[in-house]
Order: structure tokens, then C-alpha cells, then sequence
């Protein structure tokens, strides 16, 4: 099978993961990956429940530190970062979260405006929530025009079906002005005609932002037609790393063909 090496040479590395291995009461969730991602790439990682995709996920956003290797996000030592040197890292990092990490009591600009909480002081946070300026407004609603929902700039997000709160999601991401996008199942919650949309505006919207995109994803489907480059982890483990057309349909099949020890998510 041929492996991506180099993908996009010439460009600098946004994640170089060596030797990683990350545990969880004696379950080890990431076990000894090496990995390069380059900046600018579209990644999905695929596999089964379980199988460390959230966990890798978490270590690549330096949300969760590796009990082993070494994780370096834009060049820097995670291990190795101040709280401040994290909280600057974490700020080039949008991440979508499985539960898409909204606050349904919040209209849709004001969940949109907490993108850039990593980027500003206490108080300017605060007056982003009760009294956003009007240049940031407008910086949101033409975010949420090329969402697709423009409209709901004052709605509550409560209010909104999940396709809209995906789109919500995906426009703070954007409203934090990123290096990279991570997303963690984005489209697990919604219909299969939804979920292919919310794919198709991820990758679109990174290449335009030449963002780098890291995506688990379920919909093994959509992660073959939206995305280059494919990493398949079971166990802890990447099994395959390449092209989706260079993988074998028996090597797609055998990743989801689990034993009873391996019914654990992670």
C-alpha cells in the first residue's frame, strides 16, 4: 500500500507526532504513533468506535499532554509549552467537538463570538457577550453568510435544527481565525444529506483558508470522497495511511472487524 510521506512538500509541518502513546486506566487509547501532518492538508482519520481517533484528536490540539513521544504543534514542544505558550497554541487550533460545544441559552453571534476567547482578555470576552462591537457583528454575520445562515444572527441556538447548530459551530471555528481546523465527528448527529453538506462547506472553507483539516469521521463514505489523504486507526494504532484510492476495499472492511477487547471507546 503506498503510504503519504511528503504530501505537500515544502510546506512546514502544523503537527509531527513521534512515538505518542497516550493511557487511560491502564487502557492505552494511543499507542506509540508516529505521525507527520503538514500545513495545509486535509485529513480524515476513520475507524471504529474506540479505536483513539478523539484521543489523537485531543493530543494534536494540546488539549491532553502524551504519556510518551513527542507531540509539536507548529514546531513547538507541547510538552514542553508555559500555560501561556498553550493558551497561545490552542488559539491557532479551532476545534469542533463531538457535542459541538455550544451554550443553547446564547444567541447564534454570541456563541460564534466565544471563537476568539483564547485570543482576548477577561473583559473584552464579557463585552463581546453583552455589547459586541458592531465591526465584529458584521465580521460574523458575513461568517455566517457563507455558512448558510445568516439569517439566525440573534436567534438562540436552542432554537435551531442540528444541521443549523453544526453551521454554528463550524462559524465560531472560523470566527477564531485558525492555522488549523479539528473536528471531532462533526456530522454524527445529523441526516446523511446534511452530514454530506457539512462536509463538502469543511473542506471547501479550508482550502480556501489554506487551514489544515484533521476530521474523524464515521461516514467512511464522505471521508473517501472529501478527503486526499486517509489515516485508519484500530486499537490505538494507525493501520493505513494514504490515498483513498490506494487503499484496498479488504483493508476498509478488516478495520471495522473488531474482537470483544476492542468494544471500548476512547
Amino acid at each position: 500500500m503506498r503510504r503519504v510521506r511528503d504530501p505537500m512538500p515544502g510546506s512546514a509541518a502544523a503537527f509531527d507526532l513521534q512515538g505518542v502513546t497516550r493511557e487511560f486506566g491502564g487502557l492505552r487509547a494511543v499507542d506509540g504513533i508516529d505521525l507527520q501532518i503538514r500545513e495545509g492538508e486535509q485529513i480524515a482519520f476513520v475507524g471504529p468506535s474506540g479505536s483513539g481517533k478523539t484521543t489523537l484528536l485531543r493530543l494534536l490540539n494540546a488539549t491532553q499532554r502524551a504519556d510518551g513521544g513527542t507531540v509539536a504543534v507548529f514546531g513547538a514542544n507541547a510538552a514542553e509549552a508555559t500555560p501561556r505558550e498553550l493558551r497561545a497554541l490552542r488559539s491557532d487550533i479551532a476545534f469542533i467537538p463531538q457535542d459541538l460545544g455550544l451554550v443553547p441559552g446564547l444567541r447564534v453571534h454570541q456563541n460564534v463570538g466565544l471563537g476568539r476567547v483564547g485570543k482576548r482578555t477577561f473583559l473584552q470576552n464579557l463585552r463581546g457577550l453583552l455589547a459586541p462591537r458592531k465591526e465584529d457583528l458584521q465580521t460574523i454575520h458575513g461568517i455566517l453568510d457563507r455558512v448558510g445562515i445568516e439569517e439566525k444572527l440573534y436567534h438562540h441556538v436552542s432554537t435551531l435544527s442540528g444541521g443549523q447548530q453544526q453551521r454554528v459551530a463550524v462559524a465560531r471555528a472560523l470566527f477564531q481565525r485558525p492555522r488549523a481546523l479539528i473536528a471531532d465527528e462533526p456530522v454524527s448527529s445529523v441526516d446523511p444529506a446534511r452530514a454530506e453538506s457539512i462536509v463538502a462547506l469543511l473542506t471547501t472553507l479550508a482550502t480556501e483558508g489554506a487551514l489544515t483539516l484533521c476530521a474523524s469521521l464515521h461516514h467512511l463514505d464522505l471521508a473517501r470522497r472529501y478527503f486526499p489523504r486517509l489515516i485508519g486507526m484500530r486499537a490505538g494504532k494507525i493501520v493505513f495511511d494514504a490515498a483513498p484510492d490506494a487503499i484496498p476495499e479488504d483493508t476498509f472492511k478488516g478495520l471495522y472487524d473488531l474482537d470483544d477487547r476492542e468494544m471500548v471507546e476512547t
